[in-house]
């Protein structure tokens, strides 16, 4: 898969561009809608020799979303501090 070139901004990093490799940490979030593929994307990512971690959002519904607003915003803020994730990865979009 080659490296995975993925921008996170967190702590405060202007100019946040990583490069990913195999064994770093990638989280799933859902900003907005809810998704039923969640458990699909984490074999993908793990099959490349990602590691997945989950944002807590990802089981909660509040109508078509993963939670409300400040659920949704909580979860990643949470995974934006967590040092060690590299990259998000929005596991549903098309909102806003």
């Amino acid at each position: 898969m080659g490296n995975l070139l993925l921008s996170f901004y967190k702590n405060g990093n202007d100019h946040p561009t990583r490069s990913t490799t195999s064994q770093d940490a990638i989280a799933l979030i859902a900003p907005a809608y809810c998704s039923d593929r969640i458990e699909r994307t984490k074999a993908f990512l793990t099959q490349k020799g990602f590691r997945v971690q989950l944002a807590l959002s990802l089981d909660l519904l509040y109508g078509k979303f993963a939670g409300n607003d400040e659920e949704r915003t909580q979860a990643l803020m949470e995974m934006s501090k967590n040092p060690e994730v590299k990259a998000p990865w929005c596991v549903r979009s098309r909102y806003g």
